[in-house]
């Protein structure tokens, strides 16, 4: 019998026993022998566990599963997915022997494993077997010795591997075909490692190009064909991929020292687990030669004094210069697409007339005079000489269209009207028509117009002292000067004798309108050398500004006329706007300009340092570089100066000096031991230039440190809008490893656009949704966003303006451990940082 007892102790025994009944001095024992099965019981149970787990195991496996009988080869077992793949019944496979799975040929093989999986108890190899239609089937046998109940087994696990084998061999004949499409391509092809910066492979057309021998080329640095440096073409390669491009040109040196402009089209390739670069390299040497001709001529077209007009075949404008709008007053987008004979006519009122297309099919080319229709309706006698592009079959494609003053009518004294013709600028008439353009574009675009008058207040003692030919030479000059000062989209007008008219347009503010007077100012009133004397200008300028004062032409015209007045009313050369709260903003900024040059010049500017915390790491993490203008009646903070250094053009010299100083700090708190991990330097928009990367890279040597300890801080509004040529070079200081920083992250409407168009390392979030996090829902959810967005795109989040340990705490919930602000330090002088990073704890004042 079996039973289970209870120990003295409560535990439970199983237990087999035999009992005797026995008789003792006539009492009636039972007597009986118990043998303790506890251990017994349990290795049963998991014994039965065991096979009950192989058997599921054996069922569901993915592979086909076969018991062998050792003895006989007889298949004693099976799982479902072997009879699914072999396609026999359960009963009909169990008849078979494993030699009759076997496709003909192949028993030798399995004689030989078997042979080894008596000795060694295990086997693995690939092989071909049949299922039940005699299809060949390739597969990888897994074989066992095994035991199965009472008897040892061999177990046979047989995955199919046909597809496998069949991709192997689409691989290997893939490759056959592209060693010979890569050795016999007329293209220059190259295979690169470009972790390790060789090429791997060339074929004939590029030993050809190249003029190396092509047993030379495998293995060759590519230092020997690139003229530009590894990280260059590095940066090269990923703009093409950030910019969605299959390619990117450099030039290329060839063996015998010739250097060829090439384009490359990379494709990735996987051979033997290594990522490589399949290159096909296009001489594109003559196209860029073409390219910097096509260049020239556009330059030319565009400085050239004589008006051009291209137009198509069908003899509709498709083009013209700037030289063009400032003598007809026309803009492109005005008459884009208008026939010329709208805007051009002969004596006869038709443009191109039959004598003329004639003259211009014989020798493409006509010369004669033609009327020139003006913005303001009116007509203009010019000289027109006119060529024509043709095609290779002969047929006209463009008039080019040049037109000049018609001198002979100057002398007649039949100049035009519009014209003057000393100056040979605008008159009156062009520069009030012109206004109103200007006017109208500024109320679509929200920009201010300026008009400013001029006048010379001792022309006329010059005139008396020096006569009519010095005058006349003055006034030229003066128009050469006015002209050399404005943009090409501002309009500088010669009213009469010496009154002068400027119109500037796509304004900010009153503040640029004041600092471009006073440059007109300082130009004009520089020494003018007449006849081997010296003559110094006394200049009145009257300023009005749309819309502020009008959005009328002839009013906005007639209160710049007071405003010089007011100007002459001045002793000596000054400008005046007609507003009196315009006058004071534009001469506190001027007065601003002249103390920023004595600032620097005195070396007035010094940085404090903000801290930036890692609240992981629970230490200053990086040190912010804030600019500061000590002036004699105290600090001033940047919004103070900042803004008028931008236009007055200070802020390069500004931003370069901050850069020497906050460079030389942290090199020597770095030496010091002082553990910082980054600087934070602020830049302006204005700083991206080519020269940046030359001058950062040089301060950080001068200094001992590297460029991955700087990190570049711009406006995230000016940063948006940065052009094309400024985020290659920001890309470029990324690829030296200099880190890309946003402030004011979300200030904007342009946030989402910031992080798809610029290279962004490091986002600072705007210290607006920063102070109403702990109230505000809708804070709280843009933040988790902003977190989310930056950890998917692998950027750095700084929580700027962190000034209470509710702002703290709630900033650390939501995942937040970059931070800086009033509750960890204020801005801190020089000498203070040190002690400030190395006693830096998580206890802070509250506030």
């Amino acid at each position: 019998f079996e039973a289970r007892l209870l120990t003295r102790d409560k535990d439970k025994v199983d237990v087999s026993g035999y009992a005797q009944s026995i008789i003792i001095n006539e009492r009636k024992y039972l007597h009986m022998l118990l043998h303790d099965i506890t251990d017994l019981l349990q290795s049963t149970e998991e014994l039965i566990g065991s096979e009950m787990k192989y058997r599921s195991l054996f069922e569901h496996a993915s592979d086909a599963i076969l018991i062998i009988d050792i003895k006989t080869l007889r298949i004693i077992d099976a799982n479902e997915f072997a009879i699914n793949a072999l396609g026999y019944r359960r009963s009909d496979l169990m008849q078979l022997t494993l030699l009759e799975l076997e496709a003909k040929g192949e028993q030798l093989d399995t004689s030989e494993q078997l042979s080894n999986l008596e000795i060694y108890n295990h086997v693995t190899y690939e092989h071909v077997i049949r299922d039940r239609k005699g299809q060949a089937l390739q597969v990888e046998i897994n074989a066992h010795k095994v035991n199965y109940g009472m008897h040892q087994v061999y177990q046979f696990v047989i995955r199919d591997i046909s597809h496998r084998k069949r991709t192997e061999q689409a691989l290997r004949d893939s490759e056959q075909r592209y060693r010979q499409m890569f050795e016999n391509n007329q293209a220059i092809k190259l295979v690169i490692n470009i972790e390790q910066y060789k090429i791997e492979a060339a074929n004939l057309a590029a030993a050809r190009f190249y003029g190396y021998p092509q047993h030379e080329m495998p293995g060759m640095s590519l230092d020997k064909i690139n003229i530009i440096s590894r990280d260059k073409i590095l940066t090269l390669i990923r703009q093409a991929k950030e910019q969605s491009l299959s390619y990117y040109t450099c030039p290329h040196r060839l063996a015998s020292g010739d250097v060829r402009f090439v384009e490359v089209r990379d494709g990735v390739m996987e051979i033997g687990g290594q990522s490589l670069l399949y290159s096909i390299i296009y001489d594109v040497t003559e196209t860029r030669r073409a390219e910097n001709q096509l260049l020239l001529a556009s330059k030319m077209f565009d400085c050239t004094s004589d008006a051009v007009m291209i137009t198509d075949k069908n003899n509709q404008v498709i083009s013209i210069n700037q030289a063009f709008t400032g003598l007809t007053g026309f803009q492109l987008s005005e008459i884009i697409n208008t026939r010329a004979d709208d805007l051009l006519a002969g004596r006869d009122q038709k443009f191109i007339t039959r004598d003329v297309f004639t003259t211009l099919q014989q020798h493409g080319s006509w010369q004669g005079e033609v009327w020139q229709r003006l913005v303001n309706g009116e007509t203009r006698n010019m000289n027109a000489t006119i060529n024509v592009v043709m095609s290779h079959q002969g047929d006209i494609l463009n008039h080019i269209i040049m037109l000049s003053t018609n001198q002979e009518d100057s002398r007649d004294g039949r100049l035009d009207e519009n014209y003057a013709s000393l100056t040979g600028l605008p008159n009156r008439t062009i520069f009030i028509s012109q206004m109103r353009q200007a006017i109208d574009r500024s109320q679509r675009s929200l920009k201010q117009v300026a008009v400013l008058l001029l006048d010379v207040r001792n022309f006329s003692d010059i005139n008396r002292a020096r006569g009519r030919n010095a005058g006349d030479q003055i006034l030229k000059a003066m128009a050469r000067r006015l002209k050399h000062n404005v943009r090409e989209s501002d309009t500088v007008a010669h009213f009469e004798k010496d009154n002068f008219a400027v119109l500037l347009e796509d304004l900010a503010d009153v503040q640029q309108t004041g600092i471009v007077a006073q440059k007109i100012l300082t130009t004009l009133c520089e020494e003018y050398q007449i006849d081997g004397d010296v003559v110094t200008l006394e200049i009145s300028i009257g300023i009005s500004v749309a819309p502020e004062d009008s959005i009328d032409e002839l009013d906005l015209l007639e209160k710049a006329g007071y405003a010089l007045v007011a100007a002459q009313g001045v002793p000596g050369s000054s400008f005046r706007l007609r507003s009196q709260h315009m006058n004071n903003s534009a001469w506190q900024w001027l007065q601003t300009d002249e103390n920023l040059h004595r600032a620097l010049k005195n070396n007035e500017f010094v940085i404090s340092y903000l801290p930036q915390i890692s609240t992981t790491e629970n230490c200053v993490e990086a040190i912010e570089a804030l600019v500061r203008w000590n002036t004699p009646q105290g600090i001033l903070l940047p919004l103070r100066f900042l803004p008028n250094a931008e236009y007055s053009g200070f802020i390069s010299a500004i931003g370069s000096r901050v850069i020497e100083m906050a460079c030389a700090d942290f090199g020597r708190w770095r030496h010091e031991g002082v553990k910082l991990a980054y600087l934070v330097i602020n830049l302006s928009s204005s700083q991206i230039v080519d020269e940046l990367e030359a001058y950062l890279l040089e301060q950080c040597k001068l200094n001992n440190l590297t460029a991955d300890c700087i990190i570049l801080d711009f406006n995230e509004q000016k940063y948006v809008v940065s052009s094309t040529e400024q985020r290659n070079i920001l890309r470029s200081l990324q690829a030296r490893g200099f880190r890309i920083s946003v402030d004011d992250f979300g200030s904007g409407t342009a946030s989402l656009s910031c992080l798809l168009q610029c290279p962004v390392n490091v986002i600072k979030i705007d210290r607006a949704f920063v102070t109403t996090c702990v109230d505000s829902v809708e804070s709280q959810k843009l933040l988790s966003g902003v977190l989310a967005l930056a950890s998917e795109l692998d950027m750095h989040v700084v929580a700027e303006g962190v000034e209470t340990r509710d702002v703290f705490e709630r900033l650390s919930e939501l995942g937040c451990t970059r931070m800086q602000g009033f509750y960890f330090s204020e801005p801190l002088a020089v000498a203070q940082v040190t002690h400030f990073v190395n006693n830096f704890g998580l206890t802070r004042r509250e506030h």
